[in-house]
C-alpha cells in the first residue's frame, strides 16, 4: 500500500493499493483514518494500518487468566507484539461489497455476496457474528452514526435496520422495483437513504417504516449517496456518471450534473466538513470537487491515471483522503 499527497486548492491524501488489481471490490476508511479495509472478490477483508503502527491482536484468553491483574501496568500488557502491518479477516464465501468501521474503530462490517452480513472485532480480528436474513447478495450496508443499529441492502429489493445484538433485522423496507444498490444513514441517525437499480432514491424513516422522500430523475441505476454533515442536502451518483443534490427538507432537486457523453459510473462521493464542497470520484479514475455554494463554477479536477478511487472521505481537518486500487491497463 503506498500513500501520496496532493496539493490544488483541496488538501488530499490518497493511498493506493498494490497487488490487487481488480480483486479489490471495496474499500473504506476507519473514522480516525487509522486503518484501511479492504474487500476482495476472493471473499476476505485485508486491514491495513494507516498510522505506521503495526497491527496488534489480544492475547489468547488463556494468557489473559493467567495474569496477574497487579502487574498490569498498561494496556500493552494485554497485546501481542505487532507481527505487520496488515491482517487477513476470512470467513465469507463470496466477493465482498461493502466493508465500514464503527465509529471507535473497534469493528468491521462487511456485506458479501453470500447474503450475509458480518461483524468482525479489529482486536482480535475474528468474526463476532453473522446475519442472515436477505435471499440474494447484498450490494451494501451501513452503520448508524448512533452506534447498536446498520442498515444492508440487497438484489431483493429490500433495505433491512438490524440491531448488532440481534442475528435477525428489527425491520424490513419495502418499496423498490428492484435490486437495492447502495445505502446511507442520514447524520442524525433516524433516516437513511437507499439507491435502487429502478432509479430512484429513497428516505426511509428508521423507526416507523415509512419512505418520506422519494427522489426521481436518473437514468441509470443508483451508485453511491451521501449526506451534507449539517443533514440538509442529500447526493446521489448513478451508474451514467451524473450526480443530483436535492434538498430534503423540502424534497425537490437543486443541481445535477450532464456527463450523458463521458462512459463512467460514480465510485464514492463526499461532503467536506463545512460543507462547502462536495467530492466526487468516478471509475474512469477521475476525481471532481464541486463547490455547494455555487454548483456551476468549474469544479476541481484531479486524474490518477490508473487508481480509481473506491473510496473518500473528508477528515475533520478537511482533508480529503482517498484509496483505490492500482489497476495497469
Amino acid at each position: 500500500m503506498k500513500a501520496a499527497a496532493t496539493s490544488k486548492s483541496i488538501s488530499s491524501s490518497c493511498f493506493t493499493l498494490h497487488n490487487y488489481g481488480q480483486s479489490s471490490t471495496s474499500v473504506g476508511f476507519s473514522p480516525n483514518f487509522d486503518y484501511l479495509c479492504v474487500g476482495t472478490s476472493n471473499s476476505h477483508i485485508d486491514i491495513w494500518s494507516c498510522s505506521g503502527n503495526t497491527l496488534r491482536t489480544l492475547k489468547p484468553s488463556t494468557e489473559l487468566a493467567a495474569l496477574d491483574l497487579n502487574q498490569i501496568k498498561s494496556m500493552d500488557d494485554i497485546f501481542e507484539n505487532g507481527d505487520g502491518f496488515m491482517k487477513r479477516l476470512i470467513g465469507h464465501s463470496g466477493a465482498i461489497s461493502a466493508v465500514k468501521m464503527n465509529r471507535d474503530s473497534s469493528a468491521v462490517l462487511s456485506a458479501s455476496f453470500d447474503c450475509s452480513v458480518r461483524l468482525w472485532s479489529s482486536i482480535t480480528f475474528s468474526c463476532l457474528s453473522s446475519y442472515k436474513s436477505h435471499a440474494f447478495p447484498v450490494w451494501d450496508a451501513d452503520l448508524s452514526p448512533l452506534g447498536h443499529y446498520f442498515v444492508s441492502a440487497s438484489a431483493d429489493r429490500t433495505c433491512r435496520v438490524w440491531n448488532l445484538d440481534y442475528s435477525y433485522p428489527v425491520r424490513v423496507y419495502g418499496g423498490h422495483l428492484s435490486d437495492v444498490d447502495s445505502v446511507k444513514f442520514h447524520p442524525n441517525g433516524c433516516y437513511f437513504a437507499s439507491g435502487s437499480s429502478d432509479k430512484t432514491c429513497r428516505l426511509w424513516d428508521v423507526y416507523t417504516g415509512d419512505c418520506v422522500r422519494l427522489f426521481r430523475g436518473h437514468s441509470k441505476p443508483i451508485s453511491a449517496l451521501s449526506f451534507s454533515k449539517n443533514g440538509k442536502l442529500m447526493a446521489a451518483g448513478d451508474f451514467s456518471g451524473n450526480v443530483h443534490v436535492y434538498d430534503i427538507g423540502e424534497g425537490k432537486l437543486l443541481w445535477k450534473t450532464d456527463f450523458d457523453a463521458t462512459p463512467r459510473s460514480v465510485l464514492s462521493l463526499d461532503f467536506s466538513y463545512d460543507d462547502r464542497i462536495l467530492s466526487v470520484s468516478f471509475s474512469d479514475c477521475s476525481l471532481n470537487s464541486f463547490y455547494t455554494e455555487d454548483f456551476n463554477r468549474k469544479p476541481v479536477d484531479f486524474y490518477t491515471k490508473q487508481t480509481p478511487i473506491y473510496c473518500l472521505n473528508y477528515s475533520p481537518r478537511d482533508v480529503l483522503m482517498c484509496a483505490g486500487p492500482f489497476c495497469p491497463a
